[in-house]
């Protein structure tokens, strides 16, 4: 495995834990996180949610 996809394996986790932390545990539990899990959680979620924009915004575009 390279270490590009070693990266993105590890913002996928940070993803995971903040969205769990999230739905179970609410702010508190969120606060509790490693500063570095929320920055690779935030960056991880800001790259899903642009690809989807993008995604919607092509669709719009070719009229599917």
């Amino acid at each position: 495995m390279d270490a590009e996809s070693k990266e993105r394996g590890r913002d996928y986790l940070a993803a995971d834990i903040f969205l769990t932390a999230a739905r179970f545990g609410g702010g508190a539990a969120i606060n509790r996180l490693p500063k570095e899990t929320l920055r690779r959680a935030r960056r991880f979620l800001a790259r899903v949610m642009a690809h989807q924009l993008a995604t919607r915004a092509g669709a719009r575009l070719t009229g599917s």
